[in-house]
């Protein structure tokens, strides 16, 4: 009996099973794949110089009694005598320091373990440096003008290089790179980052790394005036948002996909100037389908609404946390507050505001401290108009303003203004002639007028208008002609440099749309003038009907529809400092 056990206890000791009398398991189970890794970083060094070796446990199975690994330098390398360490499934790794002797050669480094088959690796001792090779990579390799690029110079397979090598790196005829920027580099230290600014006109540029006793590396770096940031697959969205691009505090942008994510019900992404896109949050079952741009607070909380979902399955107000947390704040009920809200959101008083396309359209006030959502003013589909899809402007006078796509005097849309108790005037109706259907938000602009589009006039191609914030409600028109856009479904922008700039859906010199650049008159009193920029060529995208953002090196960010040879897609572009008129308005 003694005998039978003994010989059992072998068999489980050889498998690793942690068997005990009477064969019963307490690590595992029985046939477990489990054995040991041992790397060495680096794997050439110097006389007397060390290495990492890093030692892993790889099971199949939970071990939960510490193995007892030995590691050894080999004949010409060292490890602290009787160095032992102790690993399980839950803390599968450890490392040791390997010195290597006064001899140069070979040495065997190993992890012992009882039951385990031996791990090694070869540490090479060498008596002289290697000075290795410089190689230099730029991120991205296509860039927008004056945009940032992360240029990385590496010291490659070098041994033994303690005295730092000093790198200069130059940015070519078309970059900059900060006055004698140099970086130092050793073996143990082997990388640097340097940022190289993109010129400010198309072309390439050669981004060269250079050090005394190397050999100059460069790379190409290719500046353009447009560029496909990302391409949203299925993954990502069957449809592209039209709300626009929320530029965050960390100069990100953020937005939503109406379908797509992990449920295909919408989700919330982040892309980086450079392309880095990441997907935030999959909306499920209980908010879908998220219809208005992003908002962010003061906590860095991204707000939004959902067109479906929330209690009554009539919409949602939602706060997307920075640690990726969603939580519902209010949801909306069909002819009592609302549902299917649209359009820009305003953060404005510890309350939000915004529109739902609920029967002719109203407009909602969620106020954050009490948690109330109550409908503030319902439209008739009369005079005040219909389908207020665009969403609200902050006034300067502390009202909110905003459009209607239809009715009106003329059946052709209005603009209006709302306090935050609800009282509603309607400013003016668009004739049909001048303009009609306005889609996109009013921006309210640094010379205090407004600034909107519509998307037809009389020569069903669309129109950019203008009316002052004091209050003398007369608005001027500009058109577009087709070869500068068309159907403009998306408000302007006003950059930093005090430039407007939009998209058309179409027009342009393919019909696929357009970016163009509005300049007012001097007086805004008569048309201004309309310059296309940039054309979209149904292949690489088509139709923008989102508005424009600007990051913090004035370059422009959009997102378009997919076309025939085309995805959905977010793209970059580079307005030129200057550009001369290509159509002028008229009245």
């Amino acid at each position: 009996m003694k005998s039978s056990w003994f010989g059992f206890y072998i068999v489980c000791v050889l498998i690793m099973v942690g068997c005990t009398n009477g064969g019963q398991t307490s690590n595992s189970t029985n046939n477990v794949a489990a054995g040991l890794t041992l790397k060495l970083n680096p794997r050439t060094v110097l006389v007397n110089d060390s290495a990492t070796a890093t030692v892993t446990l790889e099971s199949s199975a939970q071990i939960s009694t510490p193995i007892s690994v030995t590691i050894d330098g080999g004949d010409k390398a060292t490890v602290s005598p009787g160095y032992t360490c102790q690993l399980t499934t839950n803390n599968p790794t450890c490392t040791a320091t390997v010195t290597a002797g006064s001899k140069a050669g070979f040495s065997i480094v190993s992890a012992k373990a009882v039951g385990f088959p031996t791990a090694s690796s070869t540490l090479n001792i060498l008596t002289t440096p290697v000075p290795g090779t410089l190689s230099i990579t730029a991120n991205p390799t296509l860039a927008l003008f004056n945009e940032g690029v992360t240029a990385t110079i590496t010291l490659n397979d070098s041994v033994g290089v303690k005295t730092p090598v000093s790198i200069k790196v130059d940015g070519g005829n078309n970059a900059t790179v900060a006055p004698d920027y140099t970086c130092q580099l050793t073996s143990t230290n082997s990388t640097c980052e340097v940022l190289v600014k993109a010129g400010s006109s198309a072309g390439d540029s050669i981004i060269s790394a250079s050090a005394s006793g190397y050999r100059t590396v460069s790379t190409v770096l290719n500046i353009t005036n447009f560029k496909i940031l990302h391409v949203l697959d299925s993954e990502d969205s069957e449809k592209p948002i039209n709300p626009s691009l929320l530029k965050g505090n960390d100069n990100s942008f953020y937005g939503t996909t109406f379908t797509g994510g992990k449920y295909n019900l919408g989700s919330i992404f982040k892309i980086t100037p450079a392309g880095k896109y990441t997907l935030l949050y999959s909306f499920n079952s209980n908010e879908v389908w998220p219809s208005s741009t992003l908002t962010q607070d003061d906590q860095g909380n991204l707000l939004g609404t959902t067109c479906l979902g929330g209690v009554y399955n009539d919409g949602s107000i939602f706060k997307l946390t920075p640690a990726g947390d969603l939580i519902i704040l209010a949801s909306f009920q069909a002819g009592v507050t609302g549902d299917c809200p649209q359009g820009s959101l305003v953060n404005n008083n510890g309350a939000l505001y915004g529109v739902t396309l609920d029967n002719n359209g109203t407009i909602f006030q969620f106020t954050f401290n009490s948690g109330i959502l109550k409908n503030i003013y319902t439209f008739t589909g009369n005079t005040d108009g219909n389908f207020p899809d665009s969403g609200l402007t902050l006034g300067p006078d502390g009202f909110y303003y905003g459009t209607t796509t239809y009715g009106g005097a003329y059946g052709s849309g209005t603009v209006f203004k709302i306090n935050s108790a609800g009282n509603l005037q309607t400013l003016f109706s668009f004739n049909g002639n001048d303009g009609a259907q306005p889609r996109g938000s009013l921006i309210l602009a640094n010379n205090n007028y407004f600034y909107g589009t519509t998307v037809l006039d009389s020569a069903a191609i669309g129109s950019v208008y203008s009316f002052p914030a004091s209050g003398e409600m007369e608005a001027t028109f500009t058109h577009l002609d087709g070869s500068n856009g068309a159907w403009p479904y998306a408000g302007l922008l006003q950059t930093k440099s005090g430039n407007f700039y939009g998209t058309a859906s179409l027009g342009g010199a393919s019909n696929f749309g357009s970016i163009f650049q509005f300049t007012p008159s001097a007086d805004n009193l008569t048309p201004g003038q309309i310059t296309i920029l940039y054309s979209f060529d149904g292949v690489s995208a088509c139709n923008p009907k989102a508005s424009l953002v600007e990051d913090d090196s004035g370059n422009l960010y959009g997102t378009v529809g997919g076309c025939a040879d085309s995805l959905p897609s977010i793209f970059g572009f580079s307005p030129p400092a200057s550009s001369t008129s290509a159509g002028q308005g008229h009245n």
